[in-house]
C-alpha cells in the first residue's frame, strides 16, 4: 500500500503527507498500470501531480507538479485517468474564467524517463468539441485504451490512436 504520514498543514488542517510531498485535498488519484506512478488532481489549488511509487513499499516521491500558470486547461482541475498502455493521461479541468468550460487536458508519458509532457487541450466550443460543459469532472479510459469518455452535467466520446496516444473528439 501507499505509505502515508499524518502531517499539520498551514492553518493547522489535518493531513497526510507522502515523502514530503502534502497530499491534503487530492481530489482525485490514479496509478499509472505498471504502479510506479500515483497522479492526483487538486481541485483548489488548480494542481496536477505526479509521484513516484516504489513498488516494494509503496513509498511516495514527488515527481512533477503542473498548474494553472504552466498550463490554463488545469484550472480547477478535478479529473484524472492513465491509458492502460501507460503512454497517455487525461486530466479534466477548465479553462479560467471568464469562459471556466470544461477541457481534456491530454499528457504523454516519456516511456524512457516517465516524465509527462502536455501534448493537447480540447475544450468546449472549440474545434467543435461539444460534451466538455461546465460541469466535466470524470474521464475514464476504455480497457481496450482506444475509448476516452468525460462525463459531468454532459458527457463527451474521444477516439484514440493507441499507437501515437493521440485523440479527436468524435460525439458528445
Amino acid at each position: 500500500g501507499l505509505v502515508l504520514s499524518s502531517a499539520t498543514l498551514e492553518g493547522g488542517e489535518s493531513g497526510a503527507t507522502a515523502a514530503g510531498a502534502d497530499l491534503f485535498g487530492l481530489n482525485k488519484v490514479e496509478t499509472s498500470p505498471a504502479g510506479d506512478k500515483m497522479y492526483g488532481t487538486w481541485v483548489n489549488y488548480h494542481l496536477f501531480v505526479v509521484y513516484n511509487v516504489d513498488t516494494a513499499d509503496g513509498t511516495l516521491t514527488l515527481s512533477q507538479t503542473l498548474d494553472k500558470d504552466d498550463i490554463p486547461g488545469l484550472y480547477r482541475a478535478i479529473g484524472v485517468a492513465a491509458a492502460p498502455d501507460g503512454r497517455s493521461v487525461y486530466v479534466v479541468g477548465k479553462n479560467p474564467p471568464p469562459m471556466s468550460q470544461g477541457t481534456l487536458n491530454v499528457f504523454d508519458v516519456d516511456q524512457v524517463t516517465n516524465i509527462l509532457t502536455h501534448s493537447a487541450t480540447f475544450a468546449q466550443d472549440v474545434d467543435e468539441v461539444d460534451g466538455l460543459g461546465f460541469g466535466a469532472e470524470q474521464v475514464v479510459v476504455s480497457p481496450n485504451g482506444l475509448s476516452v469518455y468525460v462525463a459531468g452535467t454532459d458527457f463527451a466520446v474521444f477516439q484514440r490512436n493507441t499507437t501515437t496516444g493521440l485523440i479527436n473528439f468524435v460525439s458528445k
